[in-house]
C-alpha cells in the first residue's frame, strides 16, 4: 500500500473510532471550521484536551 492510500486508511480508520464523518474530517484537514462537538469527540478518542488540538487564531479582518 503506498503512503497516500496508508494515510487515507488511517483517517477514515480514525474517523470511525472518534464517530466523526468523512465530511468533518475533510473540513479538518482543509483547516475549516467545525464543531465544538467534533472536537470533543477527538479529544476523547486521544484521551487529551481541548488546547492539544487547537489553537485561537485571529482572523484577518479582526486585526
Amino acid at each position: 500500500m503506498d503512503n497516500a492510500c496508508r494515510k487515507r486508511y488511517e483517517k477514515t480508520e480514525f474517523a470511525k473510532k472518534a464517530k466523526i464523518s468523512s465530511v468533518s474530517l475533510a473540513k479538518l484537514g482543509k483547516g475549516a471550521n467545525v464543531t465544538t462537538n467534533i472536537l470533543v469527540k477527538i479529544c476523547e478518542e486521544l484521551n487529551c484536551d481541548i488546547s492539544d488540538i487547537c489553537e485561537i487564531v485571529k482572523d484577518e479582518e479582526s486585526k
